[in-house]
């Protein structure tokens, strides 16, 4: 339908080729011949008889049509020419709200001075109507209440026209519908207010469900109800359900027990990377797992990964456990609440250790450094313990190792003053030397005054008191001029000197070879000792003599009578030694 104001002819309802058993409208608009089809669009054909289809702004529902007969015009109506059609209103059994698409909320239709206004998308459009109205059953123009104003609406409209509500559902009144209404498609409804405080919608018939929603305790709530992506089910508080999709929770649900028949891995938790929590069968009897109130937001303890426990578990016995590094360096472990006991492993200075705290097949303490207590079982100790002095008030007997055959140890009362015996740290394990039996003593033992052996048969037995080696270097000068090194083994007197080895090309006067006051005091002899040795002098090979004086000094000859050493050649002292006593 076009904007602005067009002549039109008489609508005229009438049946055509039932489609559905449906009623159309024809109307005859200057040149064009329209017809609504069911989709709500005219079938408009012109005089050259080309159809094409106009969308339609203005959709009109009616029910079943009655008509009123109208005097004669009917006839007439029906013989004329699509030229000359005269308007003849038909009475209609129900008119129903037109409806625009989009945004525009109500179609207007007035029936005044027989035209219509009628407002659709493009504009307001006045369609000028020849005839009466519907609702003027003498035709004389006027509203005439007591028999043209049907619904005693106070006023003639077209509303007057339909027939009576118990026939049909109307937009704008209230009405009771009985029986059942099967609705081909999900009908559109504006919001439903219950007045009812409780038992608000009543579903079915025999056996009814009632849906209940009690008045909130403080304000109005809106209870939506989501699209699921599929078919489903409202989740009920009674029955056996299956219920499918991800539901977050913004609280712990309270539930009654769950009891899960199956045997192991009960609850399987997560899709793709799950969690199964697997409770097996307990071995005897029933068992009631209870999971406290932590008084905080708190998570399993597990048997992996790290976790940090808080607030104090009481065991009712002892835990086993792996080890446990506390990366603390110092105070690992605090012990109680008010008054506490801190026990404190320092980092130690070379490796690692490892302490074991081993079976003592009883209750029993820790030893430690302070305090009086009793130690049970006997304590193997790798190395000798530094403890306190220990006052045994016993003057002999003072201490008892063993039990059934003991070992005493019996330190008599000093005779003039208080003793200190002090047991060294040998530096491995050891054993204290004895007056009997056979035993092998290590390491070097310095003796302040000496010992004494057993004699010969006959002899008395003489404090030896003295052992050492010594070496030195003695430089000889006179023919030739060299050094050569001398070792001293001292056994009590007794000395034993060694002269090594040397050589030199001669290069002074022809003379005897001379060491001066080289040998250390200790080990100089009383008088001069003699002892014949191997020289070289010359290069030629010879029987010399050693002189060792009281002095320190050592003299080379190169003959037994006390010759010099040639001033030529290869002078040597070869090497050879001299044992004497000590007066």
């Amino acid at each position: 339908m076009s904007s602005g104001t067009g002549h039109v002819h008489s609508p005229l309802l009438f049946p055509r080729k039932k489609r559905n058993a449906s009623y159309y409208l024809k109307v005859g608009i200057d040149d064009y011949d329209e017809e609504l089809d069911d989709n709500g669009n005219y079938e408009t054909e012109n005089n050259t008889g080309t159809t094409t289809t106009k969308r339609n702004n203005i959709i009109l529902e009616a029910a079943e049509a009655t008509t009123r007969k109208r005097k004669n015009n009917r006839n007439n109506n029906n013989n004329s020419s699509s030229n000359n059609n005269i308007v003849t209103f038909i009475a209609v059994s129900a008119l129903v709200s037109l409806v625009i698409s989009i945004s525009v909320s109500l179609s207007i239709i007035f029936f005044y001075n027989q035209s219509y206004l009628v407002k659709s998308d493009e504009a307001i459009t006045t369609i000028q109507i020849e005839g009466v109205a519907c609702w003027d059953i003498n035709e004389n123009g006027n509203c005439d209440l007591g028999s043209e104003d049907i619904n005693s609406s106070g006023t003639c409209t077209a509303a007057d026209c339909l027939p009576s509500t118990d026939n049909y559902v109307t937009t704008n009144t209230d009405q009771t519908i009985s029986s059942v209404k099967t609705f081909g498609s999900a009908p559109i409804a504006p919001s439903y207010t219950a007045t009812a405080t409780t038992n608000q919608l009543l579903l079915g018939t025999t056996r009814t469900i009632t849906l209940n929603a009690p008045t909130p305790a403080t304000s109005s709530r809106i209870v939506t109800l989501p699209d699921p992506g599929a078919d489903c089910n409202l989740i009920l508080s009674e029955s056996a359900q299956t219920i499918n999709g991800i539901k977050t929770l913004g609280s712990a649900p309270i539930a009654p027990s769950y009891t899960a028949t199956a045997t192991t891995n009960q609850l399987l938790l997560g899709t793709t990377r799950t969690a199964t929590i697997n409770v097996p069968t307990p071995a005897t009897l029933s068992r009631v797992y209870t999971v406290p109130d932590p008084a905080a937001d708190a998570s399993f303890v597990m048997t992996e990964s790290p976790q940090t426990i808080n607030g104090v578990k009481t065991f009712g016995s002892a835990p086993i456990a792996p080890s446990y590094t506390a990366i603390a360096t110092t105070n690992q472990l605090l012990l109680g609440t008010t008054r506490t006991i801190t026990i404190n492993a320092p980092t130690p200075a070379g490796s690692s250790r490892v302490v074991t705290l081993p079976d003592p097949g009883a209750d029993c303490n820790l030893i430690l450094s302070e305090s009086a207590q009793t130690i049970n079982g006997v304590k193997t100790l790798g190395s000798a313990p530094i403890a306190p002095s220990y006052t045994a008030t016993a003057t002999t007997n003072q201490l008892l190792l063993g039990t059934t055959r003991t070992a005493t140890i019996n330190a008599p009362t000093p005779a003039g003053s208080s003793r200190v015996y002090t047991v060294p740290d040998p530096s491995a394990d050891a054993s204290f030397v004895m007056t009997e039996s056979d035993q092998t003593i290590n390491g070097l033992k310095t003796l302040g005054t000496g010992l004494k052996f057993p004699g010969l048969a006959g002899g008395t037995p003489t404090t030896l008191n003295n052992y050492e080696e010594a070496t030195g270097t003695l430089n000889f000068s006179g023919a030739a001029t060299f050094s050569c090194t001398f070792n001293v083994v001292s056994i009590g007197k007794f000395v034993i000197f060694m002269i090594g080895t040397g050589s030199a090309t001669a290069s002074g006067g022809a003379s005897a070879l001379t060491s001066t006051a080289e040998i250390p005091t200790r080990y100089r002899p009383t008088t001069n000792f003699y002892s014949i040795t191997r020289v070289t002098s010359n290069s030629v090979e010879l029987s010399g003599l050693i002189e060792l004086q009281s002095n320190g000094n050592v003299v080379a000859y190169s003959s037994a009578g006390g010759a010099n050493f040639a001033a030529t050649g290869t002078d040597r002292i070869w090497r050879c030694f001299i044992s004497y006593t000590l007066q």
